[in-house]
């Protein structure tokens, strides 16, 4: 959501509330389905020259998510998006880091079952403007994980569809992400995913 101010700049938030669904196997809790933690981003954009993109803030997870799909734990930490837009395509650099600040985990012998997070993941996108509200989308979430030396690199396309229903413009996109290295623990080979987001007008943007 942006909220735009009188000069020109921008204050950028942006909510994520993840639901994962795995169908090729029971996990220790049951289905292996549910609600991870919340994340957010909260980040200053400076009023730039045509066609270009950047902002840099801060990247947090609160510590919400069901059994078995939370860090249990507060993390915090940089961020920052650079990128360029035109008529017909955008590019996208944004990286982030996620140190943990407050772990909630269970204890053995005083030490934490979990380990305070500590990793770095950059998203690198490309987005094809095709007309008619059709995109095609290339945007990879890659990231490394310190404390495990595990680097997670994913294979991404995405395709998207905006409509007009009733008064209001919904997109309609479906991803897939095929992973050529990951946790074998935590990630399986192959996921697809439906995104289904509505296009509203931002009513705190008044309060700026």
């Amino acid at each position: 959501m942006p909220f735009p101010l009188d000069n020109g700049d921008k204050i950028l938030f942006r909510p994520a509330i993840p639901f994962s669904m795995n169908y090729d196997k029971a996990g220790e809790y049951g289905d292996d389905s549910g609600f991870g933690d919340i994340s957010f981003d909260l980040a200053y954009a400076p009023k730039t020259e045509a066609g270009r993109i950047m902002a840099f803030g801060v990247f947090a997870q609160l510590p919400t998510g069901q059994e078995g799909f939370t860090a249990d734990q507060f993390a915090v930490g940089p961020e920052m998006l650079l990128g360029t837009l035109s008529k017909d395509r955008i590019f996208i650099f944004f990286p982030n880091h996620l140190w943990g600040v407050s772990n909630n985990s269970d204890k053995i012998n005083g030490e934490h079952v979990v380990e305070d997070i500590n990793r770095t993941s950059v998203q690198i996108g490309w987005v094809e403007l095709l007309g008619n509200g059709w995109t095609i989308v290339s945007s990879p979430t890659l990231s490394y994980d310190w404390n495990t030396d595990q680097a997670e690199i994913p294979l991404n396309f995405q395709v998207s569809k905006t409509v007009v229903l009733g008064s209001r413009p919904w997109k309609f996109g479906l991803e897939a992400n095929y992973y050529i290295e990951k946790d074998e623990k935590t990630r399986p080979d192959f996921m697809i995913g439906l995104n289904i987001t509505p296009v509203v007008e931002n009513k705190l943007a008044g309060l700026f």
